[in-house]
């Protein structure tokens, strides 16, 4: 069996939020079916891209008539770059400009796994390390149990186990000079009580990566969307993103809200404190551009842009809330690596879906721990994913069809009469996931097939 790898990302001007998991998961299921399709230039892939990106579209406008968007982007990439990027709708409730697949969206705390790729940059550039308190870079920082906060290390921030509570935001904070910023900071802590001792407790907080920022503008003596911009955006050709509060571009979306019933734009103006934690606007194609980043850089070399150690390194979850992992801004469920964000008036959902085998993904739930890369597995691994799911099905094949009538004591299933019903769901298991593991295999030679059929031209 073998990797299946894909990102998503669904932008949207809202006026109210009302049903996320409705309004998001018809979108994503069709993202989940397009992952099963070999992206080769085989006979009748074409035809089934047409197929569901036509599926998408449809979805997509039958969710904005239901939930009354306004206007909505979607972008749909791999390893290889984007495969399908679209606008629907309005920049603006009654007005005339149209959402296309450039049109730039505030996309909320999104905006964390972008800070969180910054600080492993400044790392592995000996600018950062991850393992000592904050006080280092930050040295005016300090709660009201300053013994506990001092304890604080950047990684703790990264993780959201720092122990500051949810609460805590920068929105209010006025200037954008550094030391402007940090005299309010300094202020508004100086009173939190920790939730938890720093690195024991998940708590999720704005506050972590405002601090972040600081941070990357401490060492880097650059404001942060101007490091953002040459050092990350530029070189990713990530060319209409922009840490801003406000929007900076004439084709960018409004967010919208119900006032006393009716629709109306609605425009809100960030802190400039708060950009590393809300603060990205941005684009499909960009996203497009960046998904397309995390899931083929790591099986490169170093990069411009961030080593690929570092890369993988932000794949693993550090702590679990519940049944979900969260590391370096990342939100980690059993297949997919996400990250949600949202403004007044604005909503936004980035996801990568990773189609794992089963035992090693029940292995991992077992042990608390998830460590997914986007690394394209190697004809090793593939073979290794194939012996373990032959396994398998020869397990489920011989408790079938040789432990169920031996213990009921006839010579075989069919005579195994007085459990008709019983029998006949045993045989379709069997022939489904007989069927599941041979389609599995032969598309993972078809496409490390194609694969190196590129690689020959």
């Amino acid at each position: 069996m073998e990797f299946g790898l894909i990102g998503n990302i669904k932008l949207c001007n809202l006026h109210k939020v009302r049903e996320p998991i409705i309004r998001t998961f018809s979108i994503l299921i069709f993202a989940v079916l397009f992952c099963f399709l070999p992206f080769t230039k085989a006979n009748g892939a074409t035809n089934q891209l047409l197929d569901k990106v036509q599926q998408i579209d449809a979805e997509i406008q039958q969710n904005m008539q239901r939930f009354n968007i306004p206007g909505m982007a979607f972008v749909l990439a791999n390893e290889e770059g984007i495969v399908y990027a679209k606008g629907y709708g309005l920049n603006e409730f009654g007005g005339t400009q149209r959402v296309n697949s450039q049109t730039n969206f505030k996309i909320g705390s999104i905006s964390k796994v972008f800070t969180s790729l910054a600080i492993m940059q400044l790392r592995d550039q000996g600018l950062v390390e991850l393992d000592v308190p904050i006080k280092q870079y930050l040295p005016w920082f300090a709660t009201k149990d300053a013994s506990l906060s001092d304890r604080i290390t950047v990684r703790d921030l990264l993780h959201h186990t720092s122990g500051l509570p949810g609460r805590l935001n920068a929105h209010d904070v006025k200037g954008s000079d550094m030391n402007l910023v940090s005299s309010q900071l300094e202020y508004k802590l100086k009173n939190v009580r920790l939730v938890a001792p720093p690195g024991e407790k998940y708590e999720y907080t704005n506050m972590n990566y405002d601090l972040l920022q600081l941070i990357a503008e401490q060492v880097t003596n650059l404001p942060f969307p101007d490091y953002m911009s040459q050092k990350v955006f530029h070189p990713l050709g990530m060319s209409r993103t922009v840490f801003a509060t406000g929007n900076q571009s004439s084709n960018s979306a409004t967010g919208h809200r119900y006032i006393w019933g009716d629709i109306h734009p609605f425009h809100e103006k960030l802190s400039f404190a708060t950009l590393g934690s809300a603060g990205l606007s941005t684009n499909a194609e960009d996203l497009g551009k960046y998904i397309s980043f995390l899931l083929s850089s790591s099986a490169k070399g170093n990069n411009p842009v961030l080593h690929s150690a570092s890369l993988t390194e932000m794949q693993h979850a550090a702590i679990f809330d519940e049944s979900i992992g969260h590391g370096f801004g990342w939100d980690i469920t059993g297949n997919t690596i996400e990250k949600n964000g949202g403004l007044p008036g604005f909503s936004a959902l980035f996801t990568i879906i990773v189609l794992l085998m089963w035992l090693p993904t029940i292995v991992l739930r077992l042990r608390k721990k998830a460590s997914y890369s986007f690394k394209k597995p190697n004809l090793f691994i593939i073979l290794i994913c194939w012996v373990l799911n032959g396994l398998m099905l020869t397990g489920v094949l011989y408790y079938i069809f040789y432990l169920v009538p031996y213990e009921s004591g006839v010579p075989s299933l069919d005579r195994l009469t007085i459990a008709p019903d019983f029998v006949n769901g045993l045989i379709i298991l069997s022939a489904s996931y007989l069927a599941f593991s041979i389609s599995l295999v032969c598309r993972s030679l078809l496409q490390r097939t194609a694969t190196i059929s590129d690689s020959l031209k």
